[in-house]
């Protein structure tokens, strides 16, 4: 019994990553048999995993939520250590932040890396070092330790074949690199970490899975950092579906989900104002083209919008600055200023309390545009400089790069 759990655990993290969609059907074999032939070893891990899918599949976040604590407290009742990471990984990296603040995952998936590791349960502890960096990018942890940490980390995956967590982990590594300015690329995940135009993988493979989910998910995170609206904008327009049906819950996909909407909107302003937005490079094509896709930004934005509210209201306690954010870029698409600054406000405050530096730089940086075109230069002004030094505390020298030489050329038109 023990050996056909231990089976179906592995089977569930592999159906997690290649066909989430499943993964209710595998946990209901595994709880199943718990409930049978009583607590194992694996148990612990179970139960979480039948929290993930109770919280995040189902939508019962609270119910999730209990059972990732039972999970955990079964862990220390029965002092195993098998299935320790993977329960802290589930527990932690998909579970937790549903309902609590995500800044009280980090340290526990350092845990569950390291206790892995010790069991020699690697698989498990290897995901659990990349969630602890995904969960450093909503947290807004500096950059350079971030860098640091996944140089380290590739070369002990490297050590013990884990090829699949490698190949993500280096996407990740590239879109901080893009942010330091460590490769000549903003948004395309080009450089010595990883090279999108080059890598290859098998086909049907994990490793290709990851490579497809890692180069929409990085993509989709750098585009708006960068003021590359209309990137991110077709991005999440034409991959909204694909990343509903892959989430396992993970704490960077509610950002995710943000950061297309946001695209949405902003690109969406451009198209029906009739000119590139100041502090984006604007839109590459045709205005017909784009009034054509216009419908398709406004769809999609109201959708994302839709499920943060949702999450939101669920008890989540992380994203009120996203929905404040994406309110305040609906009033500019709408041309209410003073409202959007309202908006833009709240964010900032979230942020600044919360210890968000990159939401609160990006914030700023928006509510600085917002200013500068109705005519505050001097304010504007002051608070692009604020954004500035966020940015560069947070350790993303290339986008302070990019702020730098848009501002100059949005203060030469006036806003516009």
């Amino acid at each position: 019994e023990v050996a056909i759990m231990k089976t179906l655990n592995k089977l569930a993290m592999v159906t997690a990553i290649m066909l989430p969609e499943l993964l209710p059907l595998v946990m209901s074999k595994t709880i199943e048999r718990t409930m049978k032939h009583g607590l194992t070893p694996y148990s612990p891990a179970a139960f979480a995993l039948q929290g993930l899918v109770i919280g995040f599949f189902l939508g019962d976040t609270k119910a999730g939520v209990a059972l990732g604590e039972t999970a955990i407290s079964l862990l220390q009742l029965t002092g195993s250590k098998q299935d320790a990471g993977q329960t802290k990984l589930v527990m932690y990296a998909s579970i937790w932040h549903w309902r609590n603040p995500i800044e009280e995952i980090e340290q526990p998936l350092i845990e569950g890396y390291q206790g892995g590791m010790a069991a020699g349960e690697v698989d498990p502890a290897m995901w659990c070092i990349v969630s602890y960096v995904e969960a450093c990018l909503v947290t807004g942890r500096p950059l350079p330790a971030l860098d640091e940490e996944l140089s380290t980390q590739s070369k002990v995956m490297e050590d013990f074949r884990q090829h699949t967590q490698i190949r993500y982990t280096k996407i990740i590594w590239q879109a901080i690199q893009n942010l330091r300015g460590m490769s000549d690329h903003c948004v395309k995940l080009v450089g010595d970490a990883f090279n999108e135009e080059t890598a290859t993988a098998k086909q049907g493979s994990e490793i290709e899975r990851v490579t497809l989910q890692g180069r929409v998910y990085y993509t989709l995170y750098n585009a708006p950092i960068f003021g590359e609206f209309q990137i991110g904008a077709d991005i999440i327009v034409d991959k909204l579906h694909d990343c509903v049906k892959d989430a396992t819950g993970v704490a960077l996909y509610p950002i995710r989900i943000f950061f297309g909407a946001y695209c949405c909107y902003i690109t969406l302003s451009q198209t029906l104002h009739g000119k590139g937005d100041s502090n984006g490079s604007g839109s590459g094509t045709s205005i017909g083209n784009r009034k054509h896709k216009a419908s398709a930004y406004r769809k999609t934005a109201k959708v994302c919008k839709q499920m943060l509210k949702k999450w939101i209201q669920g008890g989540n306690p992380n994203l009120t600055h996203c929905l404040s954010m994406l309110n305040a870029e609906k009033c500019v698409l709408k041309r209410k200023y003073d409202n959007a600054v309202g908006h833009y406000r709240a964010a900032i405050d979230f942020t600044r309390k919360r210890g968000f530096i990159h939401m609160e730089g990006l914030a700023t940086e928006r509510l600085a545009y917002c200013l500068l075109v109705q005519g505050e230069r001097e304010d504007a002004s002051a608070l692009h400089e604020a954004s500035i030094r966020l940015f560069s505390d947070w350790g993303a020298d290339k986008k302070v790069e990019v702020m730098e030489s848009r501002w100059q050329r949005a203060i030469e038109r006036g806003g516009r």
